[in-house]
């Protein structure tokens, strides 16, 4: 299922922040409000890596963190972002990217994800850079997503039943 907003084909990311020592540590280094980033697929449920599960890249259900916010990103075939991203299941949290935030390294290798860094990754690899090409990028963090050029709107409020997501794009606020 394509999600559209107007004509426009869009991605959907759950960002998330919460009291846990590791989100407090990520949102303290990175000078950010948010610790964690999903996709949000279009049945509700939520994809990508996370630390504390222990497993991982991993689809897991809506509301297993707490909601901060979602940011909507326009994209010409979002079907492959996606499976670009489904393809990394099973692969295991990338506990060096903590230490990437203090030292360049290469954040693009396969072998296991960061959850921002999986969402970068997913888009690159389906044709959509979220990051102008001569941009010396060498972390990805949440807060990174949210000034991407392809970043469209910012849902703020309240959480919506999980599936709403039409409701949601009509209810964001632009990003910039």
């Amino acid at each position: 299922m394509q999600i559209l907003e107007g004509n426009r084909p869009v991605i959907f990311l759950h960002l998330s922040a919460n009291n846990g020592l590791v989100s407090r540590a990520i949102r303290w280094v990175t000078f950010s409000k948010f610790g964690h980033v999903d996709f949000l697929l279009p049945d509700g449920t939520l994809l990508g890596s996370h630390v504390t599960s222990g497993q991982g890249v991993q689809i897991r259900p809506y509301g297993y963190l707490d909601f901060t916010r979602i940011l909507v990103l326009a994209v010409e075939a979002p079907a492959f972002v996606i499976e670009a991203a489904k393809s990394q299941i099973g692969r295991p949290f990338d506990f060096t990217a903590f230490i990437n935030f203090g030292v360049q390294r290469d954040w693009q290798e396969p072998d296991s994800w960061f959850c921002a860094e999986l969402v970068a990754w997913a888009f690159k690899q389906a044709g959509n850079d979220l990051f102008a090409p001569d941009a010396d990028v060498w972390r990805i963090t949440p807060r990174d997503l949210t000034i991407t050029p392809l970043a469209y709107k910012i849902y703020e409020g309240e959480p919506l039943p999980v599936g709403n997501l039409l409701q949601l794009c009509r209810t964001a606020l632009p990003a910039r």
